[in-house]
């Protein structure tokens, strides 16, 4: 069993921060986010629509960033093996069930996942979750993705 040198727990720490400050910037960025469209646009029906859209977006962020967390020391293991480009595909592909879900509710079922999500909102409040699942759902599965280039 080799030990760990100096540099090597550095790298770890320094990543290790890295990760953590990243992790803390995309919720603050996200917190801002909300406040200024809140300021922007108001309170009524249709950001609260919206807002309701940008929850479940928000939780598939949170998810792509904890599979980031999973997946890059694999990764990065893999390319020190020279497998870097297999691991890479076979995680695109594990991906695919969650991915395709989400892209087909995105094309096809925005307005009635926008009514679950909205419940017994007004319905201008289910017409602004459904219009924003249509570009919120492809940028989260953009998020997941993300991860692993």
């Amino acid at each position: 069993m080799t030990q760990a040198t100096a540099s090597g727990r550095t790298t770890i720490a320094r990543s290790g921060l890295q990760t953590a400050l990243s992790l803390a910037t995309v919720t603050g960025l996200a917190a801002v986010v909300g406040v200024v469209i809140a300021r922007r646009f108001g309170r009524g029906a249709e950001t609260d629509g919206f807002f309701a859209a940008y929850g479940l977006f928000i939780v598939l962020v949170m998810a792509a960033n904890a599979l980031r967390l999973v997946v890059l020391p694999r990764l990065t293991r893999a390319r020190g093996q020279g497998t870097l480009g297999a691991e890479t595909i076979a995680y695109t592909v594990s991906l695919l069930p969650v991915a395709v879900p989400l892209l087909a509710v995105s094309a096809l079922w925005s307005d009635e996942v926008g009514g679950l999500l909205t419940g017994s909102l007004p319905p201008a409040s289910r017409e602004a979750a459904g219009t924003a699942l249509v570009w919120m759902l492809p940028a989260a599965v953009a998020q997941l993705y993300a991860g692993l280039a």
